[in-house]
């Protein structure tokens, strides 16, 4: 632990204690150090930092005076911290939005100076943590932009929407609600003037924005929540099926560890196989995860399940005959 540290954490444990002695043993087991490291950090701490430190004498401890906070100057986070700072930088960075990717890059410039004794100041971060985006598809950055404005000013908006599956473009007008990064894909959840009913639209699928005047007509979070998080998927609506799935070893034992929906039930059966059971509205996306594990997994019920993933199995077949 470098000084920066030992003062971090000296300020973290008197502002815990605020207005209450912390002896001399407890510092020195916490810091890990010597007397005399001990004394110059306090001195460093007191002296340098102005951190208002009494000492008892009487008690061999010191503590944080009372009715008067303290905090460090600047931007003090122990190295921990800062690694988990840089690890949140990437992970931000990735999503490849453009849309803070400057404050981005000055936010880890300044933190690689504060790691400057651990990491080496011209060494790309990318090459220690690697993230990757898979199935990302395109979009545009602009449009992106646009979008967030609108969900934050809470205002409407018109879009031109291009349905891929039907090759159709609408033109309708929304209150943007919320952004949602799911499955590596930005999908935008608002409410549609249109239909008049809350709706999801993918990002890449939007070819244009134009910005209305009109106040959003916002709906509480938790009723979107109860519209898009009770079905399997990005898909909205309540749940009216529950899929009965049994996975045999070893693609078992990782499914165990998953979590494909919040409200899913599992338990191991015999022969190392794990049964969920998940709750789904419309059963496209969820024959596309089930057909990751083709070999390995069974469909219990329901049986309009079991029929989908027949015809599913042999339209593979007829296309690799």
């Amino acid at each position: 632990m470098d000084k920066r540290d030992k003062l971090y954490q000296l300020h973290r444990i008197f502002s815990q204690a605020y207005g209450t002695l912390v002896s001399k043993a407890h510092l020195l087991s916490e810091l890990e150090c010597s007397d005399s490291t001990l004394k110059r950090r306090i001195n460093d701490l007191r002296d340098t930092y102005g951190a208002p430190l009494e000492y008892s004498a009487d008690k061999h401890g010191w503590f944080y005076r009372k009715g008067q906070r303290f905090e460090l100057p600047g931007l003090w986070f122990n190295d921990q911290e800062l690694y988990a700072l840089l690890v949140l930088e990437q992970l931000l960075e990735n999503l490849d939005t453009g849309l803070i990717s400057e404050q981005l890059s000055i936010a880890k410039d300044k933190i690689k100076v504060l790691l400057s004794s651990k990491i080496d100041p011209e060494e790309n971060i990318s090459n220690k943590l690697r993230l990757i985006n898979v199935f990302h598809r395109q979009f545009d950055e602009n449009i992106f932009k646009e979008i967030a404005k609108a969900t934050f000013d809470e205002r409407q908006v018109e879009i031109d929407f291009i349905n891929r599956q039907k090759q159709q473009k609408t033109t309708r007008v929304i209150s943007p609600q919320r952004i949602v990064h799911y499955k590596d894909n930005w999908y935008l959840d608002c409410y549609c003037h249109l239909r008049n009913e809350l709706r999801t639209f993918s990002i890449d699928g939007i070819s244009k924005v134009t910005q209305c005047h009109q106040k959003s007509h916002i709906i509480a979070p938790k009723e979107i929540d109860e519209a898009t998080q009770q079905t399997y998927g990005i898909f909205s609506g309540s749940s009216s099926n529950r899929a009965v799935l049994h996975f045999q070893a070893p693609v078992s034992f990782w499914i165990a560890k998953e979590t494909w929906h919040p409200e899913q039930k599992g338990q191991w059966l015999e022969n190392d196989i794990f049964e969920l059971k998940i709750p789904y509205k419309h059963s496209k996306e969820l024959l596309a995860d089930i057909l990751r594990y083709a070999e390995h997994v069974t469909i219990i019920s329901p049986a309009s399940l079991r029929q989908s993933i027949q015809h599913c199995a042999q339209k593979i077949l007829k296309n690799h005959q």
